[in-house]
């Protein structure tokens, strides 16, 4: 309350709450949007949401979040979790293949196994949203790190 959210934050929620669509194969994207599983609405949707905006980092740099899945009474119904990153990236120069200026990259660890954002199985280079979503079982743990590979002005 009292601030507003910056255009990257809109997006990473949006993303984040995006679900499968069973109409669209493989090739879909994030999913479809849905509102009731981007923010907790009254009434709707039955999820935790933590969200960390315009936290600097430096060349290098890692932040990060432990948690741990629950299993109480009153924790979220949600099936899966999900981890989304978005920013905004100044404008690449005339003419260039691959645009991206700051890196920023997404790491999420599940039960001590490495996940790469989007199911793939590198470290994502060319975007600037990028999402991971798990199914974890009640005590398992999960960090969500965010590692700053690159950043425009330090090129």
């Amino acid at each position: 309350r009292g601030t507003a959210p910056n255009a990257a934050l809109v997006r990473a929620a949006l993303i984040n709450g995006a679900q499968p669509d069973p109409d669209s194969g493989d090739h879909q994207g994030f999913g479809r949007l849905s509102l009731a599983d981007a923010l907790p609405l009254a009434g709707e949707g039955f999820f935790h949401l933590t969200y960390v905006d315009r936290r600097a980092l430096s060349l290098g740099q890692r932040d990060s979040l432990r948690l741990v899945a629950s299993n109480a009474t009153d924790a979220c119904r949600a099936q899966h979790f999900s981890a989304t990153l978005a920013w905004t990236d100044p404008p690449g120069a005339a003419l260039c293949r691959r645009c991206l200026r700051s890196d920023l990259d997404l790491r999420v660890t599940h039960a001590g196994v490495k996940l790469f954002p989007d199911g793939g199985d590198a470290p994502d280079r060319r975007n600037t949203a990028e999402r991971t979503r798990v199914a974890p079982q009640p005590g398992d743990e999960l960090t969500v790190a965010v590692v700053a590979k690159a950043l425009a002005g330090e090129e």
